[in-house]
């Protein structure tokens, strides 16, 4: 299994166990929703780039297509993956910001100071180095979160960066700007190859549905 693969089992687990702590659905209702939320996050991966409510019209719009599913189902659909994105992701975005900022190690804060010599060097606004600084906190502290050990890998990139598109639905932008700070990081500070690094999935900008 993948990490990419783990974080969709975490995700699924975590809505599957909100479920049934909520009693949002009858029991034998709830692997469904469970299920249509797993499709829209195998298809978003394959639709970067719109808002949450663009991507799910393209979604329902597609089971529309299936001669199998009636109109309930993708009633069913649209209101599982609601109470994905309103309830339970705005149950866990605030959980994650109550839970204390993991320590650092001197391993991490030495390799902080040198990103942040790099940054300075090449006259980054200030307001780029606070950002820069703090993605990659975040990515190391999530290492230290998800138990991994060693030198950043890019596949460890790849997962905090599916992390952010799939569980944080942060934006285009700033998954971008995330994924800059880490390739900063990898070049100037770990001296990485990063032929492997050109595979990480990222986030394109926002475009507009067509008409």
């Amino acid at each position: 299994m993948t990490k990419v693969d783990e974080v969709l089992e975490s995700v699924l687990e975590g809505y599957a166990s909100f479920l049934r702590e909520r009693m949002l659905a009858p029991l034998r209702h709830q692997p469904y929703l469970v299920r249509w939320v797993q499709e829209f996050l195998l298809f978003a991966e394959q639709h970067r780039g719109y808002t949450f409510e663009q991507t799910l019209e393209l979604f329902l719009a597609a089971l529309g297509e299936r001669v199998s599913i009636t109109p309930w189902q993708i009633q069913q659909a649209a209101d599982a993956l609601r109470i994905y994105r309103y309830q339970y992701r705005a149950d866990a975005s605030r959980a994650e910001e109550a839970r204390p900022t993991p320590t650092t190690t001197g391993t991490d804060e030495g390799q902080l100071a040198r990103l942040q010599e790099v940054i300075r060097l090449r006259h980054y606004a200030n307001s780029t180095e606070k950002a820069y600084l703090n993605w990659t906190r975040r990515f190391l502290a999530y290492r230290h979160q998800a138990g991994l050990t060693g030198e950043p890998t890019a596949a460890d990139v790849k997962a905090f960066l599916t992390r952010l598109a799939m569980v944080e639905k942060v934006s285009a932008s700033t998954q971008n700007q995330a994924f800059s700070a880490l390739l900063l990081l990898f070049r100037e500070v770990l001296r990485r190859d990063l032929e492997e690094m050109a595979q990480t999935v990222r986030a394109r900008r926002g475009r507009k549905l067509p008409t």
